[in-house]
């Protein structure tokens, strides 16, 4: 049986003992498509031990009971319909809320009066998720990096793609090596639609630059020579590790990437006052912040009227944009230093068949999934 890890506590009154602290914040993983019921009924009563634990430590009996039954009230509530990944849970004196959330976050429990939905989603879990393409001199191969595993996901035929009927003519006027660099390129169009995972390529180094030079989305490509050409299995699970160890260097270089792609296609939406209408005019997309610029928001946001809009208001904005399954990060200072520390990224449209290519990779990972 697996169980989750042990959630990190959280606690900003330690010097206040026996207060009615009336304010609590989870988040775990909840992913009710892929997580066996009984796992999950563990995870909630482990959740439950562990936040009773804490109260009998530090809280009255009055404030530990009222808590107590909140959470498991909320807990019988939870949709087991969903398809997102995570949840956070804010319980306090202005009511109740369950928010489920597109992206993996830590677990997490934390106690405090003036907790906000930034404190939960600040702790995402960015796991290492990538395609890694190897394309040697004559065939090509797509792997996927998620679950702490690389799978293969595509490769090319030795002799490549050109068909010889009289259709396909104006193919054939194309040499054989560029028929196949523009299919592989389409493939991994076709899997990574929003642009949501770094590609890294290796294998020829004459071929990987023809690749790179002809990709429309070169800015969320990366180069990762190694002295091996062949494609040997073994070898690319080593780069694929490593890669995964450097993730925080790689994470950060795609978010770049992606801000620059965003520009291009005019997607960007900078400054407080901007965003603050895009959020309250439902925009959906990625949510990027910078680390000191949270804390500088947060001040303000606590403030009675701050941007135009109490701070309430402002945070149900954010709320809604993640429950329609947008996402939001906390990134490093200085990132966001060109944008005055925010910035949302507009999504772009998604066509049929990219939706029907994530459902798809949705059932293919189903029985791949760990528990969190």
């Amino acid at each position: 049986m697996l169980l989750a890890p042990t959630p990190k506590v959280v606690k900003r009154d330690s010097k206040q003992t026996q207060i009615p602290v009336t304010t609590l914040g989870l988040t775990f993983r909840f992913q009710p498509s892929m997580q066996d019921n009984h796992d999950i009924q563990t995870t909630l009563a482990y959740i439950i031990k562990a936040v009773e634990a804490e109260l009998k430590r530090k809280y009255n009996n009055v404030f530990r009971e009222s808590i107590l039954g909140k959470l498991n009230r909320i807990f019988s509530r939870l949709n087991y319909n969903t398809n997102k990944i995570s949840v956070a849970i804010l319980v306090g004196p202005n009511g109740d809320r369950i928010i489920y959330l597109d992206f993996f976050t830590n677990p997490l429990i934390y106690f405090n009066k003036h907790i906000s939905i930034f404190d939960l989603v600040g702790n995402t879990n960015n796991q290492p998720e990538f395609f890694l393409l190897f394309s040697g001199n004559r065939k090509s191969m797509l792997f996927e990096y998620y679950n702490g595993k690389l799978n293969k996901e595509y490769e090319t035929e030795e002799r490549g793609f050109i068909s010889n009927t009289s259709i396909h003519q104006n193919v054939l006027e194309k040499s054989e090596r560029e028929v196949r660099n523009q299919q592989i390129l389409n493939v991994i169009k076709l899997m990574n639609p929003k642009k949501t995972k770094p590609v890294f390529l290796t294998g020829n180094e004459e071929q990987i630059n023809r690749l790179y030079n002809a990709a429309p989305f070169r800015e969320i490509m990366f180069k990762k020579m190694s002295t091996f050409s062949n494609g040997n299995k073994d070898n690319l699970k080593l780069l694929a590790s490593e890669t995964r160890d450097e993730w925080r260097h790689w994470h950060c270089k795609f978010l770049a990437g992606k801000i620059e792609l965003a520009k291009q296609s005019n997607r960007l939406i900078g400054t407080i006052s901007d965003v603050t209408k895009a959020l309250k005019n439902s925009k959906d997309g990625l949510l990027l912040i910078d680390k000191y610029y949270r804390k500088q928001l947060m001040k303000s946001l606590r403030g009675s009227h701050s941007l135009g809009h109490s701070g309430r208001v402002w945070m149900s904005y954010l709320e809604r944009f993640l429950s329609r399954g947008n996402h939001i990060e906390i990134i490093k200072t200085g990132v966001l230093k060109d944008y005055g520390g925010i910035l949302l990224i507009e999504n772009e449209l998604m066509s049929g068949s990219d939706r029907i290519h994530l459902a798809i990779n949705k059932d293919r990972k189903k029985n791949n999934a760990l528990l969190f």
